[in-house]
């Protein structure tokens, strides 16, 4: 009876510690617990679908970083066809440092291709871009996604040296248009 006991205790362990060995560094976790509490950042995304726009002013302020952890809060301005809509209360975020690396769980890698879609990733170098006199530099990529019901480009300019990591970001789907932009950041 005790060697069944253990042996199940075994496969708890072993498949726990199995677990724990999937996981990896957060890439969101990574780029914001460089910087110190109070660094922010401003972001405006605009998107035209079917000629109704929206543009979404959002800030980013760091709270909170632990060892384990990091708290982030967010907060935005929303304009729809020109309307100023009311804004929400900022909201709190906690963003873990380790998560599952498991590719069962969560979106499917942008380098894996799906069946009935074709994905080309193509790098497109480095490139500078300048915000309040700053220079940060980028590196650029462009992937292309074409699926039965049409194409879908995005394109997005990523830095290390900037909170978030992601500077810019456009989007090109079948009628509709997202571009989402840094406006300022404040690094502590």
């Amino acid at each position: 009876m005790w060697q069944s006991s253990l042996l199940a205790l075994t496969l708890v362990l072993s498949s726990t510690l199995a677990l724990r060995a999937e996981e990896k560094l957060n890439p969101q976790y990574a780029s914001w617990a460089k910087f110190k509490p109070g660094t922010r950042i401003a972001q405006i995304s605009s998107s035209t679908t079917n000629g109704v726009r929206t543009d979404t002013k959002i800030t980013w302020e760091l709270l909170k970083v632990a060892d384990t952890k990091l708290t982030l809060q967010g907060s935005q301005e929303v304009t729809f066809n020109g309307k100023a809509l009311p804004n929400l209360p900022p909201t709190k975020f906690e963003v873990k440092k380790m998560v599952e690396s498991n590719p069962k769980s969560g979106p499917i890698p942008i380098n894996e291709v799906t069946e009935g879609v074709d994905r080309t990733v193509t790098d497109e170098g480095k490139q500078d871009v300048t915000i309040d006199g700053k220079s940060y530099s980028c590196q650029v990529e462009l992937v292309t996604t074409k699926f039965s019901g049409g194409i879908t480009t995005y394109r997005s300019w990523k830095s290390e040296e900037i909170p978030g990591g992601l500077f810019k970001a456009e989007t090109k789907s079948n009628g509709s248009d997202l571009v989402l932009e840094t406006l300022k950041i404040e690094i502590k």
